[in-house]
């Protein structure tokens, strides 16, 4: 897996305190869920090993991809750093 975009830092703050940081392109609330995902190439074959959240129309190596998600109710804020 190659990323085709640069990840940026993203710091979540949970509802009892604690903040995560997770490196990524952007986030999305999905499902009741924070998902955190970056745009990748990665062979076809190799796509069932990881969760892809889009694909790109003309480039089937070209997807999405799920790096962390965060249930939405543990989630008191997201910040990009």
């Amino acid at each position: 897996m190659e990323f085709v975009t640069d990840l940026s830092p993203w710091d979540i703050t949970l509802q009892d305190g604690g903040i995560v940081r997770v490196w990524a392109t952007a986030y999305c609330e999905e499902s009741g869920d924070h998902v955190f995902s970056a745009l990748a190439r990665m062979p076809v074959e190799d796509q069932k090993h990881v969760q892809v959240l889009a694909h790109t129309p003309v480039d089937p190596e070209q997807v999405d991809v799920a790096l962390a998600r965060i249930p939405s109710d543990m989630v008191a804020k997201v910040r990009s750093a």
